[in-house]
């Protein structure tokens, strides 16, 4: 006699397998989502640092990335001068679960001002800004040379 199919131990078992499978993928696939959040929220901030010192040096006037903790989401913006009275060219939030973590002087805000020359406005070394995100320990470091007003990811 032939039977065609597949018996219901069979299927039972291919079920427990894919089970395991999804129990084991799904940690992985949530740990891989965390650190793109903070990958892109990272390259975010550094374009608009380096689209402000283009900006700068283009249009012969000071430009400021300002960085704010004390928004839910966290956000940076730029500016055409210091003062907040100029139109602002672009808002940034981070995305949801990333936030600013260490901002240079300790405070919830912070002015990052580059010079028409594109040289970085400060008197302090290389400054950093660092980025985390809530749900684990991962975080990213952003350095701005002070000489040459370059940014980049550490």
């Amino acid at each position: 006699m032939k039977t065609c199919g597949f018996t219901l131990l069979e299927t039972i078992i291919v079920l427990a397998i894919m089970t395991m499978f999804f129990a084991v993928s799904i940690p992985l696939f949530t740990k891989f989502t965390e650190n793109a959040k903070l990958e892109t929220a990272t390259r975010s901030v550094v374009s608009a640092l380096r689209t402000a010192r283009v900006y700068a040096i283009a249009n012969n006037i000071e430009y400021y990335v300002v960085f704010d903790k004390q928004t839910d989401p966290n956000r940076h913006m730029y500016f055409v001068s210091q003062d907040s009275i100029n139109p602002v060219e672009k808002k940034d939030k981070l995305p949801v679960g990333v936030s600013f973590g260490a901002l240079p002087g300790g405070g919830a805000t912070y002015n990052a001002g580059f010079k028409a020359t594109g040289e970085f406005n400060t008197t302090l070394p290389d400054i950093t800004i660092t980025l985390t995100h809530t749900g684990g320990s991962d975080t990213k470091t952003i350095t701005i040379e002070r000489t040459t007003g370059r940014a980049k990811i550490q």
